[in-house]
C-alpha cells in the first residue's frame, strides 16, 4: 500500500470534492448524506484493510514461532 502522499495532492483531492459539491444545485442537507455516505463507505474499506494486515501479521508470527518449534 503507498502512503506517500503529499500535501499538494491531498489537497487537490479535498479542493476537487469540495469544488463538485459547491457546484451542486442538491439542498446542503441531501449533499451532507453523500458525504456521510462517502465516509461510511471509506471508513469500512479502512477497516477492512486493516483487519487483513492484522491477520497477515499474524500468520507471519504464527508461521515462525512454528519453524522455531
Amino acid at each position: 500500500m503507498e502512503t506517500n502522499y503529499t500535501n499538494l495532492e491531498i489537497r487537490q483531492l479535498n479542493d476537487s470534492i469540495v469544488s463538485t459539491l459547491n457546484q451542486s444545485n442538491l439542498p446542503v442537507e441531501v449533499k451532507r448524506l453523500v458525504v456521510d455516505k462517502i465516509l461510511s463507505v471509506l471508513t469500512e474499506a479502512a477497516n477492512e484493510m486493516v483487519k487483513r494486515e492484522i491477520d497477515e501479521t499474524m500468520n507471519i508470527s504464527e508461521k515462525k514461532e512454528s519453524e522455531h518449534e
